[in-house]
């Protein structure tokens, strides 16, 4: 309960939406809406880089309401958070477009089209039989 609530609290401090905050901790928005939302808890590794950046205790993370005072300004700047988020987009696009990853994909899509035919076909043997 406090981990959720403090989550929210340090990123509203901050300025920030949920998915500059998830480029900032190399997690997503929905990572950050669950954390946010008490649904699901940070890994260990993601506690630590919070708990450095925000300047907060882990176990004041878990054990109480964080005080707004308590919580530091926002340690990145907009053009910090700018190349931050567009080396992030700009990574996940050289991987989608990789020569090798989109054969690989066409190979995948290929097996799983064969799987399909080869299901149908033995459903029909089945049937006949």
């Amino acid at each position: 309960m406090y981990l959720s609530t403090n989550f929210s609290l340090v990123r509203k401090k901050w300025r920030l939406n949920q998915k500059e905050m998830g480029a900032i901790l190399d997690s997503n928005k929905g990572q950050i809406t669950s954390y946010e939302r008490g649904k699901a808890v940070p890994g260990i590794p993601l506690l630590i880089r919070f708990s450095n950046l925000s300047g907060l205790n882990i176990k004041d993370l878990f054990t109480r309401t964080i005080d707004v005072s308590e919580i530091p300004d926002n340690p990145f700047d907009e053009s910090e958070m700018a190349s931050v988020s567009d080396s992030k987009s700009q990574y996940a696009q050289e991987l989608t477009e990789h020569p090798q990853i989109v054969q690989q994909r066409q190979i995948i899509d290929h097996l799983l089209e064969e799987n399909k035919r080869l299901k149908n076909q033995l459903a029909k043997i089945e049937k006949k039989q």
